[in-house]
């Protein structure tokens, strides 16, 4: 007789992935993210990539001077069991006391520069959504684009809206009448 075997997850909230790395069980070295319960391994930035992403950490400081914060690659809470790390976050408000991750209702655009991670940035858009981030953004560099996502539906964990635009089309910064070209995102 066989018997059934069914597969059991343990999900991990944000508080007990911040004790693994406190006492150590995660190393600094090891590059995860808790999107639903699950560490998810990413992988390391290439060069192509933490150029963009540094070109727009630049380009995002210009514009958002007053008022918010830009955050570059750095967690944001989006629900209890879901924590990532955008490549680069613009945040409403000053740092705060004490110390915390932002929530996602906090920001004003998140932003995930993909080459080889599409799977996993597609994945954090629940995320995203869940946690009330009202714009994200996927600059997906091998297709020469940008998707667009608004109008969030935390119960659904999907947005509403997805645009996408090409390399010649421009787009609106959130909050502001600043048009940004599709093509300077690029390569």
């Amino acid at each position: 007789m066989e018997s059934a075997t069914t597969t059991v997850r343990r999900r991990f909230t944000s508080a007990e992935v911040q004790r693994m790395v406190e006492t150590g069980i995660l190393q600094d070295s090891e590059h995860v993210e808790l999107l639903q319960g699950d560490l998810v391994l990413t992988p390391p930035q290439g060069p192509i990539q933490a150029t963009l992403v540094e070109q727009l950490d630049h380009a995002l400081h210009e514009v958002y001077r007053v008022g918010h914060r830009v955050r570059l690659g750095l967690p944001i809470v989006a629900s209890d069991g879901s924590e990532p790390e955008p490549d680069l976050a613009v945040i409403a408000g000053s740092i705060p006391k004490p110390p915390r991750h932002p929530r996602c209702d906090e920001a004003v655009l998140l932003i995930e520069v993909a080459l080889t991670s599409h799977r996993i940035d597609h994945d954090k858009e629940g995320a995203y959504a869940e946690g009330g981030a009202p714009v994200y953004w996927i600059v997906d560099v091998p297709a020469r684009r940008l998707e667009v996502y608004t109008d969030p539906v935390p119960s659904e964990r999907r947005y509403l809206t997805r645009q996408v635009f090409g390399e010649t089309d421009s787009v609106t910064l959130p909050g502001t009448s600043i048009v940004w070209h599709v093509a300077s995102l690029l390569p």
